[in-house]
């Protein structure tokens, strides 16, 4: 069962990666930040499949776990500024490659949700409530989407799927989902958006993998709004 939910998930992830598109500028390069070759590495091998990576240079500091099989960044990593109380914590996925999923982006030690991606998920009485956060820009929204599976934890199978439109509020988008007992959701949230120039219009795609949530973990949720 997880191996169909899995693939499932990644030909959506090829579909989106298929669109010809332009990225948004940034002020900060995640993804130059995050190579490890800028860095002094030390590893410690944990287990067969986890090394603990921790990683200096002159101006920051990085660690995290990595697949020493698939050399794939996993889980959430942190990079840490050495002149100040700025950091960034990267959540990895890999499906069939590496993707950033989730970015937390902090600033003088306070967390910056204007800047950041991510998603709040909680649960209660059978019943899923998303919030997706993504940063603010130029481009304007014409689509958002969460196309999600509903998988029974017992019967290991897949029981339906569905795409829903979640609902703006203030500066993020929300939407709820409905389950029965023993079922659980995965999904992918997909926000599409433009910006017109004087000649051209630019288009971009942002996109975040959503996991299941531990029943045993009720919420998995960081602040909504900037302090």
């Amino acid at each position: 069962m997880k191996s169909i939910m899995v693939n499932n998930i990644l030909l959506i992830l090829l579909s989106l990666i298929c669109v010809n598109c332009k990225k948004k500028d940034n002020d900060i390069n995640i993804s130059k930040l995050s190579e490890l070759n800028a860095y002094n590495i030390t590893k410690i091998k944990l287990n067969d499949s986890i090394d603990r990576i921790s990683g200096e240079n002159n101006d920051y500091s990085i660690e995290g776990n990595m697949d020493p099989l698939t050399h794939s960044k996993q889980g959430w990593w942190k990079i840490k500024s050495k002149e100040d109380k700025n950091w960034i914590e990267i959540e990895y996925i890999f499906l069939d490659k590496q993707f950033e999923n989730q970015i937390r982006i902090y600033n003088n030690g306070m967390f910056d949700s204007n800047s950041s991606k991510f998603y709040n998920a909680s649960f209660k009485d059978r019943n899923y409530l998303y919030y997706f956060h993504f940063p603010k820009s130029n481009y304007s929204t014409y689509n958002i989407e969460f196309e999600y599976i509903i998988s029974d934890t017992l019967q290991k199978k897949k029981v339906r799927e569905g795409i829903l439109k979640p609902k703006k509020e203030k500066d993020y988008y929300f939407c709820n989902i409905l389950t029965k007992e023993n079922e659980n959701v995965i999904g992918i949230v997909t926000k599409l958006s433009k910006l017109k120039q004087k000649d051209s219009v630019l288009f971009a795609i942002d996109r975040m993998f959503v996991k299941p949530l531990k029943k045993n973990n009720s919420k998995e949720i960081v602040n909504l709004n900037n302090p």
